[in-house]
């Protein structure tokens, strides 16, 4: 019976970067997969935070060839030209009526001062790319390999293959995702009745999707970015439609386009209708949203999905671990699960070497990591759960995206990029360790009590606000503990309801980061502990990376 130290149950891109980095430090490690590469994959979209953790693997245990999908143009130069380019969110409300208003639209421009320009990742090439390398540095392999049981003991782990080989290894991780084979050992997934969403999705990749930019009057919404190089999301009372594009800067090579609907089952239950035939007729509401797909056409199946929704009780067990796909899943909207996925990375991989060197497996030496990845999963699922909420009016949508960008695209970036920054001068772990000593772990933004207090108070805002059918009432106060949380500065009017452009000012960004190094409060002056040197050397690294001359 051939003997690993770990076996990695799927060859995704949770599994593959954890391969790479083990097998990086000497552990024999197996990935095991049912299918093969290239495969189709959703978590397309990556944000700030997802990029910047990728960035930050990297550079924690120096392989460079992670930090190679960190952005995309380290992406494109260095794995392939197949992926889009990503430089901000654009969000597009259609109301009952199906009118789309010009100013009922959002644009998120990403700050790309610590990684570059975010990346419309196209899975198929990005996982073979990181399987590959996994390979390169070690890794062995069984793709087409099918799993009849997984047996633990107090000393090892047994994997008896289909075949009815069997193989022998100290530590197991599970990145088989929802079919996850440990959870299902185990029953690990709770009923539903812990997450509040209740989401379905449909979709598939198609060519010859329009520009949105060309399907409405030039200039009609007055953006600083065209649709086309965002992550595009129309949202309606009942759903959202994610729009992305591979296609979308000079030198793309791949004219797909990933296109999928995610409906609120209590108001868009199941009817039936294939998932063609469903989707047409959703998008046939919205006359704007019509136009964007009159010549589009499918190149993959449609797939249309039951409940989204999973929860495993725990990720840690006896000699495993449930990678954070496998643990849980809430919801594709703002793209929490790739970013969910590179932070449980992140701390998980260092407890695993720890591990291997104290000879220490035990449950709770990963404790601390489940914690995270189940909270990740909860903070999520009440993000999209008020999300859904929020789309019957407009003028809640418009207050409750505030509280994602604030976290997402503001403080908790500096909370990171100061632990970089310490770690890029003197190479100490310990600044990365710290990451994890934080009042609410896994939380959106999970050092920061005021932040947490902002988010429970203006959640139940919205909610009682819905129940009461007051939703005037519900966004003056809304706005009102915004403003009074006194956690954004003036400048970027965060707290102003006009206010529908948030990010891509250098300006407006130094002004912000002066106002918080000057703020008295030192709950949030600490965030701003950075010398402004630094953050200029930064923009100065990164004007290539940019540069948006060759897009």
């Amino acid at each position: 019976m051939k003997k690993y130290d770990v076996v990695i149950i799927g060859s995704g891109i949770a599994g593959c970067l954890t391969g790479i980095v083990l097998a990086k430090h000497k552990l024999s490690v197996l990935l095991i997969d049912a299918g093969s590469h290239p495969k189709f994959a959703i978590g397309e979209s990556t944000v700030g935070h997802t990029s910047e953790m990728i960035q930050l693997i990297s550079e924690r245990f120096d392989i460079p060839e992670i930090g190679y999908i960190s952005s995309f143009r380290k992406i494109r130069d260095n794995v392939t030209k197949s992926c889009g380019v990503k430089r901000g969110f654009g969000f597009i409300y259609h109301n009952n009526k199906g009118e789309q208003l010009k100013d009922e639209v959002h644009q998120f421009v990403v700050p790309p001062l610590m990684h570059g320009l975010d990346s419309h990742m196209y899975r198929q090439d990005i996982d073979s790319f990181l399987f590959n390398t996994a390979i390169k540095y070690g890794a062995d392999h069984m793709l087409n390999t099918k799993i009849d049981e997984i047996h633990f003991e107090e000393q090892s782990a047994t994997i008896t293959l289909e075949n009815k080989t069997s193989i022998s290894c100290d530590f197991v991780l599970d990145g088989s995702g929802y079919r996850s084979l440990i959870s299902k050992k185990y029953n690990l997934r709770k009923e539903s009745d812990e997450l509040h969403t209740k989401s379905r999705s449909i979709f598939t990749h198609m060519i010859d999707v329009l520009p949105y930019d060309d399907c409405i009057p030039k200039k009609y919404h007055n953006m600083p970015l065209p649709w086309f190089q965002t992550t595009l999301h129309h949202m309606f009372d009942g759903g959202w439609m994610w729009v992305i594009p591979f296609n979308n800067h000079r030198q793309a090579v791949n004219n797909v386009c990933s296109v999928g609907l995610t409906l609120d089952i209590d108001k868009y239950p199941e009817t039936g209708l294939s998932a063609s035939e469903e989707f047409y007729k959703i998008i046939g509401k919205f006359p704007s949203i019509k136009k964007q797909f009159k010549k589009a056409k499918n190149i993959r199946d449609w797939v249309s999905t039951p409940r989204l929704q999973y929860l495993s009780s725990s990720s840690a067990g006896h000699r495993y671990f449930l990678l954070p796909h496998s643990a849980g899943f809430v919801d594709p909207l703002f793209s929490r699960g790739l970013a969910i996925t590179m932070d449980g990375l992140f701390y998980l991989i260092p407890k695993i070497l720890e591990a291997f060197e104290t000879k220490d497996f035990s449950v709770e030496k990963f404790k601390s990591v489940d914690t995270i990845v189940k909270n990740s999963i909860l903070c999520a699922d009440e993000l999209v759960h008020t999300s859904f909420k929020s789309f019957s009016d407009f003028r809640l949508w418009n207050a409750w995206i505030r509280l994602w960008a604030m976290a997402e695209t503001g403080l908790d970036q500096l909370r990171i990029l100061k632990a970089k920054l310490k770690f890029k001068n003197d190479k100490d772990d310990q600044h990365f360790k710290d990451l994890e000593d934080v009042l609410y772990p896994g939380f959106i933004c999970p050092d920061s009590h005021t932040f947490y207090k902002l988010w429970k108070e203006t959640r139940k805002v919205i909610l009682d606000g819905l129940e009461s059918g007051d939703i005037e009432k519900a966004e003056k106060q809304f706005f009102k503990l915004l403003n009074n949380s006194e956690l954004n500065a003036p400048v970027v009017r965060m707290g102003d309801p006009r206010k529908k452009i948030f990010g891509g000012s250098v300006k407006k960004g130094l002004q912000a980061f002066y106002w918080g190094k000057q703020s008295p409060k030192e709950e949030l002056k600490r965030y701003y502990d950075i010398k402004l040197s630094e953050i200029l050397k930064l923009n100065f690294e990164n004007r290539k990376e940019v540069s948006t001359k060759d897009l």
